[in-house]
């Protein structure tokens, strides 16, 4: 699976987005989407929640419940379009100030 990727400094505030295209690089505008954070080991830092949903693009805020502690993280976005479920993988590496 491609994943994307985005640094943040260790205590910051962020609204990290998802700019969603298909295969033929044409807006794909999901029909609702979700968001869900688990660390290195696999825990669960940040439980699915709904993520805000404008045409192509997807956000969802990423607190100090996640940067308070460098390191890396798996942002998973669950995107739906119709009965369709799509998932993907940002990686998230929180940086030390």
């Amino acid at each position: 699976m491609d994943k994307t990727y985005q640094a943040l400094n260790q205590n910051e505030n962020r609204a990290v987005e998802l700019k969603i295209r298909d295969s033929n690089g044409t807006a794909f505008e999901p029909t609702s989407a979700f968001a869900s954070v688990r660390d290195s080991d696999g825990n669960i830092v940040i439980e699915e929640q709904e993520a805000y949903v404008s045409t192509n693009m997807v956000y969802t805020i990423i607190g100090t419940m996640v940067t308070s502690n460098p390191g890396n993280y798996d942002l998973i976005w669950k995107i739906v379009k119709d009965s369709y479920i799509y998932y993907h993988v940002t990686e998230l590496e929180v940086l030390k100030v």
